[in-house]
């Protein structure tokens, strides 16, 4: 499980590192039991009848697992010890059901749904691929009850926050890859774009310059999803801050290197390389850690 998050997911891997053991372990399960799914609907050049056969598969094992019937075996070992320990954690933590069924309603929306028209429409999709991972998140952290619904906005807001960070980073290789267009078209008609000027963007073809402005209003709002969940982050069991605190803090530099690139994520990189990784755990932890001590 761990070495699944290390390869998979360097930024969590990190933040990870803070948990006690325990909940370090069982987020290394939760982590990788949500990794495979997204893997196998983001394979460049997916077969959508191929890929919604394994998620069926993976949901049905889990399932089994969960009831405590023996699952129908297949050749993925690996798949399958992950999908029973993560029923295991769902029984451990009381995870409603319901999560791992919106999870998966999203994951089975990347194999038909190219583009997204409203930001309404979006947020039910993020809902379903991030959000209910942070709530999943929650139950493993834990909180106290009685704040359980300011609990679960912060953990929505901070997913909003990671998974609209990922959409804007890779417009061009969700575009390329897997012919996706989550930036939705009423947010593009704010600053005269579409989805069919954002197609010639990421094909690097001369178009009137908006993109910028476009791109620094993107990158403003997704801050503001991470400064208004950090204020709440707190309300987490405190042996599950630190990391929570870490990992908003980490994903949120990506869009500080978008802004260092002049908002082109277009031809140049924004995924932060493992020293940049390092430098902003050093810098932000240390004044997380200053603010402690005040």
């Amino acid at each position: 499980m761990q070495q699944y998050m290390a390869q998979h997911g360097t930024s969590y891997y990190v933040a990870n590192r803070f948990f006690p053991e325990q909940v370090k372990q069982d987020v290394f399960t939760l982590y990788a039991f949500v990794r495979i799914p997204d893997d196998i609907v983001d394979e460049p050049g997916v077969d959508p009848v191929k890929a919604r056969k394994e998620l069926d598969r993976l949901r049905d094992y889990f399932q089994d697992c969960f009831d405590g019937k023996s699952p129908v075996p297949s050749d993925d070992l690996e798949r399958n010890q992950v999908a029973s320990e993560a029923a295991k954690l769902f029984h451990t933590y009381q995870i409603p059901l319901d999560r791992v069924r919106d999870f998966f309603a999203a994951m089975y929306a990347d194999l038909e749904k190219k583009v997204y028209y409203t930001y309404e429409e979006l947020q039910k999709y993020m809902y379903g691929s991030a959000e209910v991972v942070g709530l999943m998140m929650c139950k493993i952290i834990g909180y106290d009850e009685a704040q359980e619904a300011e609990v679960f906005r912060t953990a929505k807001l901070l997913g909003e926050a990671m998974q609209y960070t990922n959409f804007l980073r890779d417009i061009q290789e969700d575009a390329i890859d897997f012919d996706r267009m989550y930036i939705p078209e009423d947010r593009l008609q704010k600053h005269h774009l579409n989805h069919v000027l954002l197609s010639q963007y990421v094909a690097k073809k001369p178009v009137d310059d908006t993109r910028e402005k476009f791109m620094s209003q993107q990158v403003l709002f997704c801050k503001e999803l991470y400064r208004e969940a950090n204020e709440w982050i707190a309300l987490l069991d405190p042996r599950g801050t630190k990391a929570v605190r870490v990992a908003s803090r980490m994903y949120e530099s990506i869009l500080d290197k978008i802004i260092r690139n002049e908002y082109d994520v277009f031809s140049m990189s924004a995924r932060t390389t493992k020293r940049e990784k390092i430098r902003t755990l050093l810098v932000k932890t240390l004044r997380y850690a200053r603010w402690e001590i005040a």
